[in-house]
């Protein structure tokens, strides 16, 4: 539930330093080479809904995530209408039509989120950016292991609406509908996408570059 990504400057640049402040204390160890391969068996993506844009406009967080269903070029005022319904009234950010999708970046407590509706202005789920330590410890175990000679970059929680099956891509690969973190990883000019399930499973999900 893992090209377009949420969050204040400000907020930014502060969650910024303080996530690479983790990312560097990892303890880097383990090349990944075939054990990659047997990562990407676990939990095979089966389901048939798609995520790939996840752009908020203000920040990285939605830069990749965007849906299948058709429409046309503004947010609609029934988004509008839906998004005050699930959300009251949370201060909106920005209002954005991205591809097939209505996106609304706001702010839930303080916490920046991008909410996605699809063209019956239904909600089909948010993005929120997080930290490499807000991982089930035993993904991060997982990801240490298999993966200790990449850094984590960003990390995105997905949070599906399991009552709208609207189909979503996520970095133009098939996704299933389950609430999910997306963490990338980079090595050298080498650029990986994780799909962490909150169980603590992690399944490698796609190569960038």
């Amino acid at each position: 539930m893992m090209d377009k990504e949420i969050l204040d400057n400000s907020k930014t640049r502060k969650m910024k330093k303080v996530f690479l402040a983790f990312a560097a204390s990892l303890v880097l160890k383990a090349p990944m080479n075939a054990q990659m391969s047997s990562l990407s068996q676990n939990n095979p993506v089966t389901d048939k809904r798609d995520l790939s844009n996840v752009n908020n406009g203000l920040g990285t967080e939605s830069k990749h995530f965007t849906s299948q269903a058709g429409g046309g070029k503004l947010v609609s005022d029934q988004t509008k209408l839906s998004f005050a319904g699930d959300f009251g009234n949370a201060p909106v950010l920005q209002w954005t039509r991205v591809d097939n999708l209505d996106e609304v970046t706001f702010l839930d407590n303080g916490v920046t989120k991008t909410a996605f509706y699809d063209n019956d202005a239904q909600l089909v789920g948010t993005t929120t950016a997080e930290m490499f330590s807000d991982l089930p410890v035993k993904a991060q175990n997982e990801i240490e292991k298999h993966y200790g000679d990449y850094t984590p970059d960003q990390v995105i929680l997905y949070d599906d609406n399991e009552s709208n099956d609207a189909g979503m891509t996520l970095y133009g690969s098939l996704f299933n509908d389950s609430d999910s973190y997306f963490v990338e990883m980079t090595k050298d000019n080498e650029r990986v996408v994780l799909q962490v399930y909150p169980s603590g499973d992690v399944q490698f999900f796609k190569r960038l570059n």
